[in-house]
């Protein structure tokens, strides 16, 4: 609902009750947009953090392989009989 400077000043030097209500709701939906959008961003960082700690976890296990792997050839003179 637009108010025009005319409807406001009538409201203010009156009853400013439908003022006060559409200051409310206007507040109301401002916070519900805001607390949306903080969820949004929070699932967001998540998912990257959840993606760098499995992609650090591959790393780390296939370089354990490769070292075990290393050690066993190593261990063996390299050579398959």
């Amino acid at each position: 609902m637009a108010v025009t400077l005319a409807e406001l000043v009538v409201l203010l030097k009156g009853d400013d009750k439908q003022l006060t209500q559409t200051l409310d709701s206007t507040e109301g939906k401002t916070k519900s947009w805001a607390s949306s959008m903080g969820s949004m961003a929070q699932g967001a960082l998540m998912g990257v953090g959840m993606a760098a700690v499995n992609m650090l976890a591959s790393a780390a296990s296939a370089t354990v392989e490769f070292v075990g792997d290393s050690v066993s050839a190593a261990a063996g003179g390299g050579e398959d009989v």
